[in-house]
């Protein structure tokens, strides 16, 4: 079965069918886990993906905590399940805004105490 989100000629996704194929497929589900699974696997059919984690903020301590995971190293899922929202880490995440950008990037200042990952 082909992906009608692939354009046949340059093999590149075609971002109205693939919005609109995702819409389709959530509205489909009514578990969370399945939906941020579904999420995932759309996300890695973007070229530019090859490992992504979503986070949810606790509201009592405003920290991170990893509930849904791709392609991220086993090393990394361990240190990174629970994210102070004093660390760099947290404080780009809590703009709203999506990372781009390598974990080593977003952590080299705080690698000397270790106290963020």
């Amino acid at each position: 079965m082909e992906d009608p989100t692939l354009d046949r000629e340059t093999d590149t996704i075609d971002p109205i069918h693939f919005q609109y194929d995702v819409t389709v497929a959530l509205s489909n589900l009514t578990n969370i886990q399945e939906s941020l699974d579904l999420l995932l696997d759309y996300a890695f059919k973007l070229d530019i993906v090859d490992s992504v984690g979503l986070f949810i903020v606790n509201e009592t301590t405003e920290d991170l905590d990893l509930i849904a995971h791709k392609g991220v190293p086993p090393g990394l899922i361990e240190r990174g399940k629970h994210i102070p929202k004093k660390s760099s880490f947290a404080e780009f995440a809590l703009k709203g805004k999506p990372i781009y950008r390598a974990y080593s990037d977003l952590t080299q200042n705080e690698r000397g105490n270790n106290a963020d990952l």
